[in-house]
């Protein structure tokens, strides 16, 4: 047994490693802006941030330990584990981009309800947040998939990496930009989906799955939630000027609430059928009412 303590201890260290790197990647931006940037440009940003994460990270960092597991068992069927991946992607866009998006469509009249314009200045960024942390956080169903594999170190490796890439990406925009924010933030998650991108599609060419596979896993959902969105945005210019903050809320839940449903049921039935199989019962009795699905046999 002590054979295997070296192979334990070492596959102990990458994890570790991996954690600590995420925990500078998730705040390396913060300390560049902060040092380079006045807090009060600063501020917003942490702000905008801490919003939008509330709903993609929450997902995402359940997803990884839902993901382990699942993936570990199926580590001698690589058709199997590859099919694993992208559904799960699939189904993660599926669920998180329409929250992502309504929290955009929100967060103004949100804003105005609770802080009364105090972080109005935040409500740009989480626009922009929204609309990227759907794409950003399939990392995490990457790295479950290596984790699964066994691959510790290739884990926290690209985990730094992405760190040094999200810091070094803060340092160029407020070099860029200066104190503009909006554009700061813009360059930042520009830079940052290049990197997640790139880092997604070399890990799943390391399981076998194609470049136009890995596209097709999210981009089908995303431009969904998005164009919902954008018509729920154009519907909301007929709605009166004196409409209080919480009608519009109200309006912009409900209008997209039936938009993505209207678009998802009409493009995405395939997906919603195969939420339906994976979600809890309660849920996916709610599912199948709201989009009309055939009734899951037990």
């Amino acid at each position: 047994q002590f054979r295997q303590w070296p192979g334990l201890l070492r596959d102990a260290f990458w994890v570790v490693f991996a954690v600590v790197a995420k925990a500078f990647a998730r705040n390396g931006d913060y300390f560049v802006l902060g040092r380079m940037l006045p807090k009060a440009v600063v501020g917003p940003y942490f702000f905008a941030y801490l919003v939008t994460t509330q709903v993609t990270g929450l997902i995402a960092l359940n997803l990884r330990h839902v993901l382990f597991p699942v993936m570990t068992r199926m580590v001698d069927q690589p058709a199997r584990q590859a099919q694993a991946i992208t559904r799960s992607m699939r189904l993660l866009t599926l669920v998180a981009t329409p929250a992502s998006m309504l929290v955009a469509l929100a967060i103004g009249p949100l804003e105005q309800l609770i802080y009364r314009g105090e972080w109005a200045a935040a409500v740009p960024l989480v626009k922009i947040f929204a609309l990227v942390a759907p794409i950003l956080m399939l990392t995490d169903v990457s790295h479950a998939a290596l984790l699964a594999k066994g691959r510790f170190r290739t884990s926290g490796l690209l985990t730094l990496a992405e760190a040094i890439w999200f810091t070094g990406s803060a340092w160029f925009a407020a070099t860029m930009e200066g104190p503009d924010i909006t554009r700061v933030a813009l360059w930042i998650f520009g830079l940052q989906i290049i990197y997640a991108v790139a880092m997604n599609l070399a890990v799943m060419r390391s399981f076998g799955i194609a470049t136009g596979s890995y596209f097709t896993s999210f981009l089908p959902q995303w431009c969904v939630a998005l164009a919902a969105a954008v018509l729920t945005m154009a519907l909301l210019r007929f709605a009166p000027e004196t409409l209080p903050p919480v009608g519009e809320i109200a309006a912009a839940s409900l209008a997209y609430g039936a938009i993505f449903c209207l678009l998802a049921k009409m493009l995405l039935d395939a997906d919603l059928k195969q939420l339906v199989r994976v979600a809890p019962r309660p849920m996916a009795g709610v599912i199948e009412r709201v989009f009309r699905l055939p009734r899951l046999e037990n």
